[in-house]
């Protein structure tokens, strides 16, 4: 089993009727025809793969890991299918998304109050589990949204943490009729079903107006 290379693991030998392993490890099948002459395939119940014979007597097959599945070799004779008796149940490990924690948040802040709000300091700490590529502060009202890059890194870089200052003056702030919500979202580096954002809860800002 070799594992897709993002994630610098090392290639595994496994001997089990049941393993989990991450999505898109590539998984190499070997074994000795009990009889020769037959059409070998590597079949998870829909999908045929043929094994070949690796001149040495015995026949490889390679499948590429998506979803979990059960895989069986199974002798084709025309339009006739026999399993082997047993499958291996191979797990797929996907990808999470990154998680971010947001210092105090959920919370709510009424700008313009009893107790005059000029800053908010937003501090994060971003995590995934093999990798960040970019860290946004993100703010939302009503039908608006705008996007501030906080970091940018080198999707090897597991942890993140930083901090900004949203004003109150904030041009984005000040033209905004509705409440706005300010949260920090992270993306992955994961290059098989593609990157992921992760978002943390939300600070919601309430203008005085509202």
């Amino acid at each position: 089993a070799r594992p897709p290379e993002y994630l610098h693991m090392d290639e595994v030998q496994v001997f089990a009727r049941r393993i989990e392993l991450p999505r898109g490890t590539l998984l190499t099948v070997r074994g000795r025809p009990t009889h020769g002459g037959r059409r070998l395939f590597l079949s998870d119940g829909t999908t045929e793969v043929p094994c070949v014979d690796d001149g040495t007597g015995r026949v490889v097959a390679r499948w590429s890991l998506a979803e979990s599945i059960d895989l069986r070799v199974v002798s084709r004779f025309g339009d006739v299918v026999i399993p082997e008796a047993e499958a291996v149940h191979v797990v797929s490990i996907p990808d999470r998304a990154p998680e971010v924690k947001l210092d105090g948040a959920p919370m709510r802040v009424a700008l313009g109050g009893e107790v005059e709000v000029s800053d908010i300091p937003v501090r994060y700490e971003a995590t995934d589990d093999h990798g960040l590529r970019e860290v946004h502060l993100v703010l939302r009202s009503g039908p608006r949204e705008e996007r501030r890059v906080l970091a940018k890194l080198d999707g090897e870089t597991r942890t993140d943490r930083g901090g900004y200052v949203l004003r109150a003056t904030d041009a984005f702030v000040k033209k905004s009729h509705a409440p706005i919500e300010v949260t920090v979202e992270a993306k992955d580096n994961d290059p098989i079903t593609g990157p992921k954002w992760g978002a943390s809860a939300s600070i919601t800002l309430v203008p005085p107006h509202i």
